[in-house]
């Protein structure tokens, strides 16, 4: 998303994405809760070109969920690992790695092991993972003078999802 709807389209002046996970776990009277896990994005841009940032967005998730090149897998590899090592660089970065891998796999997960996992990912295991986990539902919410049509880059895209559309 930066390189196209940022460097591409000079669109915005930030965007990011970023996803939150959450292990199967049991309710309070046993019951099995499945995993659940949400993508979360921001977009800073001006009002006239919000919607435009919003559709050229919404596209690009479009492009993820049908798969992604080789080259941007191993951008993200990379991004990934370098994050790692900055993670290090600060106690409150590292003490919330820490907690997490607590919470969701009841270990501390060491870094060499996680760098493993990420290089050991291939385009294949994504695909395979997007297929079985398409997307359901869509929360869009937008922050400006004037409304943005939210649904609008889904209309075509009925083979990704069938779903809420807000």
């Amino acid at each position: 998303m930066f390189d196209r709807v940022r460097e591409q389209h000079g669109l915005c002046y930030s965007i990011w994405a970023n996803t939150h996970s959450m292990p199967p776990s049991k309710d309070r009277d046993g019951k099995r809760v499945p995993a659940t896990g949400a993508v979360f994005g921001y977009a800073g841009t001006t009002p006239q070109r919000a919607q435009q940032t919003l559709d050229l967005t919404l596209q690009e998730i479009k492009h993820l969920c049908k798969g992604l090149e080789e080259s941007e897998l191993e951008r993200w590899k990379v991004r990934i690992q370098s994050s790692l090592i900055m993670e290090q660089e600060s106690a409150n970065s590292r003490a919330g790695s820490l907690a997490s891998d607590q919470f969701q796999l009841g270990r501390v997960m060491p870094t060499e092991e996680l760098e493993t996992i990420i290089e050991s990912i291939t385009l294949q295991q994504i695909k395979d993972y997007y297929d079985s986990h398409t997307p359901e539902s869509f929360r869009i919410v937008t922050i400006g003078p004037e409304p943005l049509e939210g649904g609008v880059a889904f209309d075509d895209t009925a083979n990704i999802a069938e779903g809420e559309k807000e």
